[in-house]
């Protein structure tokens, strides 16, 4: 069954409330501005909450998500078991549930010789992949990816969401893992998905014009392969070589402006710029970019586990959608607006230090107070 075990963590809930709640009430806003009567709707939701569905709760009780007389119904999230699943869901009732291992999921139909993933999903119909195989034997194992690739084709049917909540308390990368890695990967694949059309009726469907996102990742780890540092390196110092600005920014921060020196000695502030470059890189591949008003907001605390101590970052984004969008462009043109937008980003990761969060700087009273209101709420859907 899932855990509780960071449930009440104050260090954390201090990141969802003073970064990841007002994001979301601007995320809310933003869809019901001027929306008419046809095209209004609930704030669609992408989460990793465990059972105790904190985040969750916390926007409900913010009156951020509005469930129906059916529930949560546009909340979606994972968890590693049937069971677990279930449980969360009995706190937020109505949300939609996906059992499984996410990376492994959604890029379990990857290859570079497979069929593109979108046709092959788009080209089923509800339970086609649970029919009865004709080309392979009904064993277990069949039956099994049978159900994976019809989770993966619901899945991909709930995309896209205003908001996503990517809090899988990961390392970005694995040594084993070959560049990008697995979970770049499936990042990629939901920039994609993202692309969707929102179906707010039957003949009414819109894109989304931006969306939400908090990366949580783990710093390190400290045997990631050189190739994996080599090229986070180069990719840092050629944002050096086009913007020459940013090598006295750097050297302001950090004391050089000289990557591979950097590396060596403060590989926690390499990693602090080479993981938020990276994502905003990989956004402006898949058609989104950063907003620059916002920029990129990082939090970052230490948690203790036997033997040490590892150090969580919780990297908070507002994504618009490059304009012109992709499909309105000509071949070969860029968005002007994105490319602006992107270079003032990465000046300003290069410049504003993170937020360091530690029990001294925390209102304890009052965040303590904020849980138990959300805690009882889920009491309450329980007990319902």
């Amino acid at each position: 069954m899932g855990t509780f075990k960071y449930e009440r963590d104050l260090l954390k809930h201090f990141i969802r409330t003073d970064g990841w709640l007002p994001l979301c009430k601007a995320r809310r806003k933003k869809i019901r501005y001027k929306a008419t009567a046809k095209n209004l709707r609930d704030l669609r939701y992408f989460t990793f909450c465990a059972i105790g569905a904190i985040d969750v709760l916390m926007l409900d009780v913010h009156n951020i998500l509005n469930p129906t007389d059916r529930g949560f119904e546009t909340v979606v999230f994972f968890d590693k078991d049937k069971e677990s699943v279930i449980e969360t869901q009995t706190r937020i009732p109505g949300s939609v549930g996906f059992v499984g291992d996410f990376v492994k999921l959604v890029t379990s139909l990857d290859g570079d010789d497979g069929p593109d993933i979108e046709r092959v999903i788009e080209g089923q119909s509800e339970g086609d992949f649970l029919a009865s195989p004709e080309a392979e034997q009904d064993t277990a194992q069949v039956r099994r990816e049978a159900r994976d690739r019809e989770q993966l084709r619901q899945f991909y049917e709930r995309f896209p969401f205003d908001v996503i909540n990517l809090d899988l308390e990961e390392y970005v990368f694995k040594p084993s893992e070959e560049l990008p890695g697995k979970l770049i990967k499936a990042f990629r694949r939901i920039l994609m998905w993202q692309q969707r059309a929102v179906k707010i009726s039957e003949h009414n469907l819109k894109l989304l014009d931006g969306f939400s996102l908090m990366f949580t990742t783990k710093i390190g780890p400290g045997n990631l392969p050189e190739d994996y540092l080599h090229r986070l390196q180069t990719s840092l110092h050629d944002n050096l070589q086009r913007d020459n600005g940013l090598n006295a920014i750097l050297e302001g921060r950090a004391g050089t402006a000289d990557v591979a020196a950097l590396r060596q000695t403060n590989f926690e502030l390499f990693f602090k710029l080479a993981i938020p470059k990276l994502l905003a890189q990989t956004l402006m591949s898949h058609d989104w970019f950063i907003d620059p008003e916002k920029g990129i907001t990082i939090y970052e605390f230490e948690r203790p586990f036997e033997g040490g101590s590892y150090k969580m970052l919780h990297i908070v984004l507002d994504i618009k959608r490059h304009d012109p969008p992709k499909h309105l462009r000509l071949d070969g043109e860029r968005s002007a607006i994105a490319a602006e937008a992107y270079q003032a980003v990465i000046r300003r990761l290069f410049a504003n230090a993170e937020i360091i969060v530690s029990d001294d700087r925390l209102d304890k009273v009052e965040l303590t107070a904020s849980l138990d209101a959300i805690v009882a709420r889920g009491e309450k859907y329980r007990e319902g």
